[in-house]
């Protein structure tokens, strides 16, 4: 009867509805679950950015952190070196990373390049001064430092924290750098001495200089012959 096929369509559109709402339910759970553990995977990630191993340099395993702040030392150094130069061929050093290098590789592959060998030299010189039992305290120097980055905060019109971050890089706080910079300040103690260490004496630059003569005095001439057809006496007849 009519009043049957009402009542089949009715159940029929109920059913449907009940399933439409389990469907639903089961859609916002999931929806709810993925975010839950995308949520839950910002602290995993960021203990593994600050403490798991970004690169290898030799058998050392240098985290983000540490790769950041060399990788910012090495882009200053060279802009400080060249920046002028660069600006005065209309380069913009302030987007200079990602503009070719050399025509094989862009300036942060070259900077990338400069921090891994910063961090290899400092590693094997912190390894040479601790065989050689080397002792020196980085407290005065880091002070210095701290107070120095502190002065250009200030002329850049920026919180110290905010200025750490914005060189060298986002996950660098002071805290998390001071190892990093004791480290660098440890050794280029250890390098100064060395260095110094090495340095001849007065005699032996002369004894040296004296048996070397050929190697280091040297002269760069042009020679030019002008053809002319001179008088064979002066004036008065002399």
């Amino acid at each position: 009867t009519k009043y049957d096929l009402k009542m089949q369509k009715r159940k029929e559109e109920e059913a449907r509805r009940k399933k439409e709402e389990r469907s639903g339910k089961i859609i916002a759970a999931v929806v709810i679950i993925a975010l839950i553990a995308f949520v839950a995977s910002f602290p995993i990630r960021k203990y593994m950015a600050l403490n798991g191993t970004y690169i290898t340099v030799g058998e050392e395993k240098i985290t983000q952190v540490e790769f950041d702040y060399n990788y910012a030392v090495a882009k200053v150094g060279y802009l400080d070196t060249y920046g002028s130069y660069l600006s005065m061929f209309g380069m913009d050093t302030a987007t200079i990373d990602d503009q070719s290098y050399d025509g094989t590789m862009t300036f942060r592959e070259y900077f990338e390049q400069l921090a891994v060998q910063n961090i290899a030299s400092t590693k094997a010189l912190k390894a040479a001064a601790e065989a050689e039992n080397f002792v020196y305290d980085t407290t005065l120097d880091y002070e210095m430092f701290i107070a120095e980055m502190s002065e250009q905060a200030a002329t850049a019109g920026m919180p110290l924290k905010e200025y750490i971050t914005d060189m060298y890089g986002p996950l660098a706080t002071q805290d998390r750098l001071e190892d990093i910079i004791k480290e660098t300040l440890y050794t280029g103690a250890y390098y100064e001495k060395k260095a110094n260490s090495l340095v001849a004496t007065d005699e032996e630059i002369v004894a040296y200089y004296g048996a070397n003569k050929d190697t280091y005095d040297s002269v760069d001439y042009r020679m030019t012959t002008i053809k002319a057809d001179l008088p064979t006496t002066n004036p008065d007849g002399s």
